[in-house]
């Protein structure tokens, strides 16, 4: 029996949570169950209204901020 992928929904949650461990959006479908990042991709954006890579760098950008912020790390 196939496995379903999980939720669209829940992809940038699941993202926020394991974005250490997501570099390309490959690894972000595999994560969310897609054999396929083309389908992930196309999913994602007929329900966000976005690309992925775009949400990607998106929530990268603010993870590194929210850090610099609070001090955990410095622009080096």
């Amino acid at each position: 029996m196939k496995e379903k992928p999980k939720p669209i929904e829940l992809a940038v949650k699941e993202l926020e949570e394991n974005l250490d461990t997501v570099a390309r959006i490959t690894e972000w479908a595999e994560l969310m169950g897609y054999k396929r990042s083309k389908l992930f991709s196309r999913h994602f954006l007929k329900h966000y209204g976005i690309r992925p890579e775009k949400m990607l760098v998106n929530i990268r950008l603010r993870s590194i901020t929210i850090k610099l912020q609070r001090g955990q790390k410095n622009c080096y």
